[in-house]
């Protein structure tokens, strides 16, 4: 695609009114815009203005290309209405913004002033999922957010006072299972159902009750119907007894309703004294799971207690059965090299020497061997 022409390329029939000149290029504006401080250039100057200096050309306030608007309907209309000699109309039909053309994308027709702004909402163009990052097609991307596994939602039940929030995965994989509402959920539906039965019930006798009212405050006002003298006084039985039914109707109507709200009212009670006791019960049930499990968990440190302490007793028994062991060894290499030596002191007084038996006193020193 060409890119838009320039003020310059354009010659002109007529002498261009001066307010239709811009105020950059004094030339007739090609896709005029305005900026807040009241002043008109073409697009393609004021941007080029607006990339050096951030300030408006005349009087140099302020100014960004994000506060340009288009301009008055008026000098866009004024411009149009500029000829151009017959020479520059093949020029002008290939380069006019209001031309239609391609877009490369979607293979739709838009006019060639829109394409900029079709390529931000071209359904075939790709966009990319500010939560998964994984690339969507634009007119996908509405379908993709409602399944997004990483897009952030809400518990189903939030309006039934679960807070959860979280990933749409976490939700199916973790929270659907644990979440106490899910399993009354039957309860919720069957609930919300009578709700709306009640609800449309109670309109409708609303209804029929305000027009019941219109109606008696219609008979009410209206004027007496004049009686010539000459002729019988009215008959105001038939309408005594009409407006007699129609109280008798607004009587029996208005007690409905309030058997009804009261009926409601009850319903709701019991609704909650429901709801109440089963969250009661589920949490009595996850009390007892948690008692269970710390049971459990006493028994098994209890196990690794007893576990230890047999272990120790056999480590215990076995380093002193090696020490006495050791220690009855070395006992009898000493007395067999003692014996070798020299006699012991009972020997030398003639007396037998008495064998030492573990286990045993002696009865002259009392002293246990």
């Amino acid at each position: 695609m060409r890119p838009p022409p320039r003020a310059t390329e354009y010659e002109y029939v007529d002498t261009v009114n001066l307010n239709l000149l811009c105020c950059i290029c004094y030339c007739p504006f090609i896709d005029p815009v305005s900026s807040p401080c009241g002043h008109t250039f073409c697009r393609l100057c004021a941007s080029a203005a607006l990339s050096s200096a951030q300030t408006c050309p005349v009087d140099r306030a302020p100014l960004s290309l994000a506060q340009l608007q288009p301009a008055a309907r008026v000098i866009t209309s004024m411009v149009e209405e500029l000829q151009v000699p017959r020479g520059a109309l093949e020029v002008h039909v290939e380069e006019c913004g209001h031309g239609l053309v391609t877009c490369e994308v979607c293979q739709s027709a838009v006019k060639n002033k829109d394409i900029e702004a079709h390529a931000t909402e071209c359904p075939g163009s790709t966009v990319t999922c500010p939560d998964c990052r994984e690339p969507i097609l634009r007119s996908g991307f509405s379908e993709h957010a409602s399944i997004c596994q990483e897009a952030t939602m809400s518990c189903p039940h939030i309006s039934h006072g679960c807070p959860w929030e979280g990933k749409r995965r976490l939700f199916y994989s973790d929270h659907k299972s644990s979440c106490p509402f899910e399993a009354i959920k039957g309860f919720f539906i069957l609930n919300d159902q009578k709700m709306d039965a009640l609800t449309r019930l109670n309109m409708t006798l609303k209804s029929e009750i305000s027009d019941l009212r219109t109606e008696i405050a219609i008979l009410r006002d209206a004027p007496p119907v004049p009686v010539p003298a000459a002729f019988l006084p009215p008959i105001v039985e038939e309408t005594a007894d009409r407006m007699g039914q129609l109280l008798l109707d607004t009587d029996l109507l208005r007690g409905e309703l309030m058997n009804i709200n009261a009926g409601f009212s009850a319903l709701e009670m019991r609704q909650d004294v429901a709801l109440l006791n089963e969250t009661a019960r589920l949490r009595e049930e996850m009390h007892s799971v948690r008692a269970l499990c710390q049971a459990v968990q006493s028994q098994l440190l209890n196990f690794a207690l007893d576990r230890r302490k047999e272990t120790s007793s056999n480590i215990t028994s076995s380093v002193l059965t090696s020490t006495f062991n050791a220690l009855a060894g070395s006992s009898g290499d000493s007395g067999n090299t003692t014996g070798n030596a020299s006699p012991p002191l009972s020997a030398k007084k003639g007396s037998a020497a008495r064998p030492v038996v573990p286990g045993r006193s002696d009865s002259s020193t009392g002293t246990k061997l």
